[in-house]
């Protein structure tokens, strides 16, 4: 998301999530997020509507306000969460 940093928006900000669809000419149907970071990338998923996949990297779920959609320890097993998954 390079050329977005410039927009003043960061994650969890949902509209980062829709920036970057645009500029990739998507939607934001059938998207998932991937990422290490429970409050910004699985927080900023919940924020859009979209499911999160939090890559724990040995670490326990930091945050009481809600739970990712799924936990897994590298971004190979995300990648088979998210493609065994009904979208």
């Amino acid at each position: 998301m390079g050329r977005l940093e410039g927009a003043g928006i960061r994650k969890p900000d949902p509209q980062i999530f829709h920036l970057a669809a645009a500029q990739a000419g998507q939607s934001l149907k059938g998207a998932w997020m991937i990422g290490d970071s429970a409050e910004a990338d699985i927080g900023g998923a919940r924020n859009a509507g979209l499911p999160g996949v939090w890559l724990h990297r040995g670490r326990p779920w930091p945050l009481d306000r809600f739970q990712p959609d799924h936990t897994v320890g590298n971004f190979a097993r995300a990648v088979e969460v998210v493609l065994a998954t009904d979208h």
